[in-house]
């Protein structure tokens, strides 16, 4: 017991780096590109794009799952 008290504190302070001008610079942008992201995605609903190409939402769940046309490789 002894020693998963230890590994966990152990682990606590290794996660606990102190970090410099630059990586917090890199954390704020990718957090701007994970928001950036999320918004984009949200905008854009599987309906939506069935209704660019014409087809029903089932389709393109089965497109987006790989239920359907599976022998259309990804670029």
């Amino acid at each position: 017991m002894a020693n998963t008290k230890q590994s966990t504190n152990r682990q606590a302070t290794d996660n606990q780096r102190k970090l410099t001008p630059e990586d917090v610079r890199l954390i704020r942008a990718l957090d701007r590109e994970r928001e950036y992201h999320r918004m984009m995605a949200d905008r854009l609903t599987r309906l939506e794009i069935a209704d660019k190409f014409d087809v029903s939402y089932t389709t393109i769940v089965s497109v987006c799952t790989y239920k359907s046309y599976v022998d259309v490789q990804d670029v």
